[in-house]
């Protein structure tokens, strides 16, 4: 059987993104040069993970009890 279950998880996709950013971007000592480079960071992230999260927030899986498989689907964003 198939059945997919759709999340609304405000601020959990953007938040996990913001703490990446801000370790991808330790290593930069200068402080604006710092903060340029995460927000760099976060907008890449972000549109990456726009294709299976829709407006930053919204996720889809489908769960497959017959494969015993789940699987994040793409947004049609």
């Amino acid at each position: 059987m198939k059945f997919t279950v759709t999340f609304k998880t405000p601020d959990a996709v953007y938040e996990s993104v913001k703490d990446i950013a801000e370790q991808a971007a330790c290593d930069i000592v200068d402080a604006d040069e710092n903060c340029d480079r995460q927000s760099e960071i976060r907008t890449e992230l972000m549109d990456f993970t726009g294709k299976w999260v829709s407006w930053g927030e919204i996720i889809t899986i489908e769960f497959d009890t017959d494969k015993g498989t789940a699987i994040v689907v793409p947004q049609n964003n």
